[in-house]
């Protein structure tokens, strides 16, 4: 695996790091309401009648029932997907969702030893 490869999943994430929460609203479907910019909806996740929102003027998003929000769309798809973002795969999965694209391969995330040493030619 050569340093360009070790790279793809790193490049993968910080793509998905840049999708706005209303960019990331579109992909996953949620609803842009009669409101400006804040759009208050039932929470995918945990259900209700209006306990989710997202600012597209703030870039923020909010579950008053799950009780957790952010400022970013990663978080925002995990939520609404159920997703564990402490868990590698899921969090790859949420930056796929937010991304429209499929998870890099396994092949493509950098191994231990290989990280170091590409911080090792970096210094």
């Amino acid at each position: 695996m050569n340093l360009r490869d070790e790279s793809n999943c790193a490049i993968f994430i910080e793509d998905a790091r840049a999708v706005s929460i209303e960019d990331a609203a579109k992909r996953l479907g949620l609803c842009f309401t009669s409101h400006r910019h804040e759009h208050p909806q039932p929470c995918p996740h945990c259900g209700g009648t209006d306990t989710f929102a997202f600012s597209t003027a703030k870039n923020k998003w909010n579950c008053r029932a799950g009780g957790i929000g952010g400022q970013d769309g990663i978080g925002m798809a995990a939520h609404c997907e159920g997703l564990d973002l402490h868990r590698r795969e899921a969090f790859l999965e949420a930056c796929s969702i937010v991304l429209a694209r499929p998870m890099p391969n396994e092949t493509d995330w950098e191994a231990p030893d290989k990280r170091a040493a590409r911080r090792q030619r970096l210094e």
